[in-house]
């Protein structure tokens, strides 16, 4: 479990552009802003060069993130241009919305190569195609993707998984998909 004082050097870190953080994981028991200041934590992620690599964890809906405050989050991240890695643990955050927020530093990053989805609530299929629907919007605002994972913890029906395969058509340099 990350202490108070803990996200608070890590947050110097983001904010100070530190050349060794290049991971950020952001869940409960990692790292969450300090006083839940998500809209600062975006701003300063978003000016941020080092990190490579950004990951939310399966329970940040759990992590009691305002849907605003994550929404301000998004808006502040999509100015970033050094992530090459992004993975989704939580694709049912705010009902698969996730997707839609993150839609801006899908179009602006040229450098995002890695994306791995996975739903941590989902049980039911029509949940699971709504979230898919979104996802599949995303997969069309870029195309610089090389490796797209979304692990086997969901069954997908031949209708979904061709409609995920249709929207990473438009990715070129995609060499890796696992599904």
């Amino acid at each position: 479990m990350m202490s108070y004082a803990d996200r608070l050097t890590t947050r110097t870190k983001i904010e100070s552009n530190d050349t060794l953080l290049h991971k950020l994981v952001i869940k409960r028991g990692g790292y969450l802003p300090p006083n839940n200041d998500w809209r600062r934590d975006g701003k300063d992620i978003g000016r941020n060069t080092n990190i490579k690599e950004l990951s939310f964890g399966y329970d940040l809906p759990l992590c009691c993130v305002p849907r605003n405050e994550f929404e301000e989050f998004s808006v502040g991240i999509a100015s970033n241009r050094s992530i090459e890695r992004l993975k989704i643990s939580c694709s049912d955050a705010f009902g698969g919305d996730i997707f839609t927020m993150l839609t801006p530093f899908f179009e602006r990053n040229d450098n995002l190569h890695y994306l791995r989805v996975a739903w941590s609530g989902f049980h039911d299929q029509r949940s699971i195609l709504e979230s898919l629907c979104l996802l599949r919007e995303a997969l069309s605002k870029f195309d610089t993707l090389r490796e797209f994972v979304c692990p086997r913890e969901i069954l997908l029906q031949s209708d979904d998984l061709g409609m995920l395969v249709q929207a990473l058509a438009r990715h070129s340099a995609l060499k890796t998909v696992d599904l």
